[in-house]
Order: C-alpha cells, then sequence, then structure tokens
C-alpha cells in the first residue's frame, strides 16, 4: 500500500485541454493542495492555457501533452496513447490522476500498460449525456465503462455521475464518490462589479450567471422563457465566453432583450464579484457537479436553479435556493412568481452545506483514495 507519510510521492495529474473550465479547476485545486502538502506533483495536459500558467504562478511542473488533442483522429488518437506510455515510464509516478473523458480512456490503459501502481480517473461527467446521436452515446458508454474498468478506483463528482454510468456490480465497486470543494472566496464589495465593468446599477433585480457559453448550459432556454417576463424588473448578466456566443447574441436580439441580457465574456475569479448581485441563475441542461453552485452558496444572493444532475445534491437543502425544470416551460411561472417579490439575501442557513464542499475535504478524500 502506498504511503504519503513514507516519502515524497510523485503524482501525475493529466487532463486533455489546459483551458480554464470546471474541470481545469479541480485539477489545479488538486495539484496546488497536493504540492503544499509535500508531494510531487506534476500535471500534463494538451495546449498552454490559463490553467498551466496558474499552475507555474503556483510553482507545479506542468508537463506538454504534444498530441493531447480534443478530437478522436485515429493516427493522433494512438500517439497521444503512446506519449502517455512513454511519460508514464520515465517519470515513474506512484500516482496517475486521470480527468476527462479522452484523458479518462487512454490514461487508464496507458497506465496499465506502463505499470502504474495507483491509477484514479475522476469522472467529471459523460460524454454519453451531451446532445448526440444515439449511437455515439452507445459508444463512448462502452469506452467510459472501458476506462472505469482500467482505473484501480474512479472519482464521481456526485452520486448522480455514478448513477448515470449504469455500471453494474462489477464496476460499481471501482467508484466513489467525492463532491467537489472550493475554499473561502474572498469576495469584492457590492459596487465592484459595476465600477470595474463600467456598468450601471439599475433599479432592477440584477440577476447573475457564470459559465461556458455552451448549449449544455442552458441559457439559450433561459432567455426564451425571460423573453415572456419583459412586464417585470430585472436584468441579467453572463458572465462566460464559448463557442456558442454568437448563437445566445442572435438570440438576445431576436427576443429584443439588448437592453437587459449583459454578455460579459471571459472574467477571471468571476465568482467575487457574486455580492454586486441580486440573484444567482443556473439554467443547466445537464451538470455533473457545478462548482458554480458551491461557489454561489458562499454568497448571500438568493438561488434558482435547474434540478438536473448532481446540482440538486449541493442545493437541494438550501434554504435559499430554488430548483426548476429547465426542460420544462411550467418554469416560467416559477420564474415570474421570483422576479414578482422582493429578494432577500441569505444570512443563515449555509453554514453546514459549505463545510460539506470544502476544498479541504475533497483534498482530504482524495489522497486517501491514493492510499488504498
Amino acid at each position: 500500500m502506498y504511503k504519503s507519510s513514507t516519502k515524497r510521492q510523485k503524482v501525475i495529474l493529466v487532463i486533455t485541454k489546459s483551458n480554464w473550465g470546471g474541470a481545469q479547476k479541480y485539477v489545479y485545486d488538486i495539484a496546488t493542495g497536493l504540492h503544499a502538502r509535500g508531494f510531487d506533483v506534476q500535471v500534463a495536459t494538451g495546449g498552454t492555457g490559463e490553467m498551466t500558467h496558474r499552475l507555474q504562478e503556483r510553482g507545479v511542473r506542468v508537463l506538454p501533452l504534444l498530441h493531447m488533442k480534443n478530437n478522436m483522429n485515429p493516427i493522433g488518437s494512438f500517439r497521444a496513447f503512446m506519449e502517455l506510455v512513454s511519460l508514464f515510464r520515465r517519470e515513474q509516478p506512484e500516482v496517475v490522476h486521470i480527468n476527462s473523458s479522452k484523458a479518462g480512456l487512454f490514461g487508464t490503459l496507458a497506465g496499465r500498460l506502463a505499470n502504474v501502481p495507483h491509477i484514479i480517473f475522476t469522472a467529471h461527467g459523460w460524454p454519453f449525456n451531451e446532445e448526440r446521436p444515439l449511437w455515439q452515446k452507445i459508444i463512448l458508454r462502452g469506452l467510459m465503462k472501458m476506462a472505469v474498468l482500467a482505473s484501480h478506483k474512479t472519482i464521481c463528482v456526485s452520486n448522480k455521475t455514478k448513477i448515470d454510468l449504469r455500471a453494474g456490480s462489477m464496476l460499481y465497486p471501482k467508484c466513489v464518490i467525492i463532491h467537489n470543494g472550493i475554499g473561502p472566496i474572498s469576495f469584492k464589495s457590492p459596487t465592484a462589479f459595476y465600477e470595474d465593468f463600467r456598468q450601471i446599477r439599475r433599479e432592477r433585480i440584477a440577476m447573475v450567471s457564470i459559465g461556458e457559453l455552451h448549449p449544455s448550459k442552458g441559457f439559450h432556454i433561459a432567455l426564451t422563457y425571460l423573453s415572456q417576463l419583459r412586464d417585470l424588473s430585472w436584468e441579467w448578466f453572463i458572465l462566460g465566453e464559448g463557442y456558442y456566443r454568437t448563437q445566445i447574441e442572435i438570440l438576445i436580439k431576436k427576443h429584443n432583450l439588448t437592453s437587459r441580457v449583459h454578455l460579459l465574456g471571459h472574467t477571471k475569479d468571476a465568482a467575487q464579484y457574486l455580492e454586486s448581485f441580486d440573484l444567482f441563475f443556473l439554467p443547466s441542461r445537464t451538470e455533473a457537479l457545478a462548482y458554480v453552485a458551491i461557489e454561489a452558496l458562499q454568497s448571500t444572493l438568493p438561488i434558482i436553479a435547474s434540478n438536473v444532475g448532481g446540482i440538486p445534491e449541493v442545493l437541494a437543502h438550501d434554504p435559499g435556493s430554488t430548483l426548476i425544470d429547465i426542460r420544462n416551460a411550467s418554469s416560467i411561472e416559477t420564474l415570474r412568481e421570483i422576479l414578482s417579490s422582493p429578494i432577500r439575501k441569505i444570512t443563515s442557513g449555509r453554514n453546514e452545506l459549505r463545510k460539506e464542499f470544502s476544498l479541504e475535504l475533497m483534498i482530504e478524500k482524495t489522497i486517501k483514495i491514493y492510499e488504498e
């Protein structure tokens, strides 16, 4: 059994892309947490995005993967697989901790071929839950089961993630649930957002969302619903960027919401601005376990969120949260009721939930998995 107390153990975390998203934040938090605890930790990733720069600023070694790209080109995929095998044989880590779907499949198999003692796979969500043809979903489910089988342990970030795998009695013992966690957020003043972004604070209910502009985040559905509530006094600020921006901009113009819906683009450490708003809105169509839901719990904002994926595991017991079915138009009436009523900040009832989704707890539980 591997014991972290005997010597400086080497851990390599692997993730496909080095941009900044939920999975990258997870890798960053685990890597810097292990680094602070004396582990010899390295992160192998494709590209040189924001995650790479943040890790290097904290003194974590980043290993570039030249062939790890987010596509399934057969030649490129084979090169990516062999690159991981070569890396693991050269570095000889005690633990390989793999993240994201493509890296999950190739990394677990490469770890087996390289005889890595402890292969951990974190499932941040499943590609077969995304909108795609049925035949692709069937193939992807089989490939993800193969990744779980090749791992020694698979961390599911929510109970729903584990259930969605439909793993059966052979694979379920390999799966363990460790919820995402975050450290304390240093919130800026309530006026900071408007000052930093040169926005006008109007006498309206100011809603905020944080997330990638992607169909899975449900912004396009929420826009359609909100277009039917123009008789109410509200505006919506969306902090995030993504390839779906053009489609969202078209919808904003189509529904005549240009004066109410504001796309602010990518915002570093966006959660620090939460206290500048009145209401947090999370309309996702699919989520394994949304970091932004946990961030919103640290604020005093009431929350409206979809009841999909692992979101209810975070918010179901929060006195300030309302869960809706974003795929059902009946949600319009729930939104109307909330936006027609006085908005009150949440000043109590969240402390225990904040402890449950703490960064320290997530890291300590992860280290215990390494030690099994």
